[in-house]
């Protein structure tokens, strides 16, 4: 009696492990890039990639792996596609970088590896805002530091003729404002919205008034 119920718990028990065996199996193919990037599963992206995936797969948003994986922290996995040829200049619909989006969260570490696979650290948006700006905006202090050490234009200035100084100063960062100040950060004519110095964009050698009417490939 006592081995016929070991018998008949051991196949039970089989049976629910070979269950959930196949449970956890349908679970993982149903994750989406998002998952596999939250986890930072390389060995899962690589297998999606064996499977036709591109490494620069867009999303409805424009959103590449990279940066989805930029835009969350994720050093490690932004380091693990950089390896493998993710294009670290792609642009999303809004013509921002994968950089634009580590400067929306602050990350420094993806920003200099961004940097040091040669992204380009002055690359506008649609609207002309850079990473410096999206940074500067969002009181990233220490983003903002290094992104003027690795080359940003601090008088970069976008649709709007606003350069990170006045982007700084319209948000009340006043470490930041000092700073770029300090690194030769200028602001805008408060009368005619352009640079009372020198009168045009320098970021891209343009009038304001032209920006809208020049074509840029925007690399999409």
């Amino acid at each position: 009696m006592k081995t016929r119920l070991s018998a008949k718990y051991f196949r039970t028990a089989a049976a629910i492990l070979f269950l959930a065996a196949g449970f956890c199996q349908a679970a993982q193919a149903e994750d989406t890039i998002y998952d596999v990037i939250n986890r930072e599963d390389t060995k899962a992206f690589s297998d999606m990639v064996m499977l036709g995936y591109d490494i620069d797969e867009q999303d409805i948003d424009g959103y590449t792996p990279l940066m989805i994986a930029a835009a969350a922290g994720k050093t490690g996995f932004v380091g693990y596609l950089i390896d493998n040829g993710a294009k670290v200049d792609k642009r999303y619909y809004q013509g921002g970088t994968a950089m634009h989006r580590a400067a929306l969260g602050g990350y420094t570490d993806v920003i200099s590896s961004l940097i040091d696979a040669g992204a380009n650290v002055n690359m506008p948006d649609l609207d002309g805002m850079t990473p410096l700006m999206i940074a500067a905006k969002n009181g990233h202090r220490f983003t903002v530091e290094l992104l003027v050490r690795r080359g940003a234009d601090v008088n970069f200035r976008n649709v709007k003729g606003e350069t990170a100084l006045d982007i700084a100063n319209k948000y009340r960062y006043k470490e930041i404002a000092r700073f770029l100040q300090n690194e030769g950060g200028r602001s805008k004519s408060p009368d005619s919205g352009k640079e009372a110095s020198d009168g045009g964009n320098q970021g891209l050698g343009l009038d304001i008034d032209d920006w809208n009417d020049t074509e840029f490939d925007w690399g999409l």
